[in-house]
C-alpha cells in the first residue's frame, strides 16, 4: 500500500468502516443557471417544502473518498465508482457520517450509506472499483423499474447510447462560474 492520500481518522464498528462526523456547508446557494430554480437555493427549496437549500451530492460523495481509498488504495482513484439513492436531504448545520461495509477479500463492490446524528438515512448505495457498472446501486434500481412509456427529461436518449470520452479537468483553486460558484479548495 502507498502512503494514504487522506489523514482522515476512520473508525471500525463490526463490519463497517466509518468516516468522521461532518457538518457540510451549503455552497450552492449562489448557483445560477438559465432561469431555473435550484433545490440548493433556500427560497426554492422552501417552496418545495424543505427547511432550506439542500447540501449538494458531490459534497456528500467526497466523504466516501477516504473510506474507499482505505479499502482499495490507488485503484479507487483510477477506477472507482459511487452509485447512491438519496433517501433524505441534509441541510447546513446538520452532522452526517459516511460508512462503507468492509469487503470480503478480493471484492470490488461494497454497500455504502450516510446517516444524520439522529439516525435519519441520507443515502444508500454502492462503491466499486474496476467494474463495468453492472453491479451498482443504480443498475439494481433500474432493473426493478417498469419500462418508461413517455419520457420527458430523457426523451432524446435511448437505452445503450454511448458518447465518446471527454477529458475534463478542474484545478483545485479554479472557480467554475455560475453553475459551480466555488472552487474545490473552498468546498473542502
Amino acid at each position: 500500500m502507498t502512503e494514504p492520500a487522506f489523514r482522515t481518522e476512520l473508525l471500525e464498528d463490526g463490519n463497517l468502516l466509518l468516516g468522521p462526523w461532518r457538518s457540510p456547508k451549503q455552497m450552492l446557494h449562489a448557483q445560477v443557471y438559465d432561469s431555473h430554480a435550484s433545490i440548493h437555493d433556500d427560497a426554492t427549496a422552501q417552496k418545495l417544502g424543505f427547511q432550506g437549500g439542500t447540501i449538494e451530492g458531490p459534497t456528500h460523495f467526497s466523504q466516501f473518498a477516504p473510506l474507499c481509498e482505505r479499502i482499495w488504495d490507488r485503484q479507487w482513484f483510477e477506477t472507482g465508482c459511487l452509485s447512491a439513492h438519496y433517501r433524505n436531504p441534509a441541510f447546513e448545520g446538520e452532522e452526517v457520517q459516511a460508512h462503507i461495509e468492509k469487503p470480503k477479500p478480493g471484492a470490488t463492490v461494497c454497500t455504502i450509506g450516510m446517516t444524520k446524528r439522529d439516525g435519519t438515512e441520507i443515502l444508500r448505495g454502492t462503491a466499486s472499483v474496476g467494474g463495468d457498472g453492472s453491479e451498482t446501486a443504480l443498475t439494481r434500481r433500474l432493473a426493478e423499474l417498469k419500462p418508461l412509456a413517455d419520457p420527458v427529461i430523457l426523451a432524446d436518449l435511448k437505452v445503450g447510447m454511448k458518447t465518446s470520452r471527454q477529458t475534463i479537468t478542474m484545478d483545485f483553486d479554479q472557480h467554475m462560474g455560475d453553475l459551480y460558484p466555488f472552487s474545490l479548495a473552498q468546498e473542502l
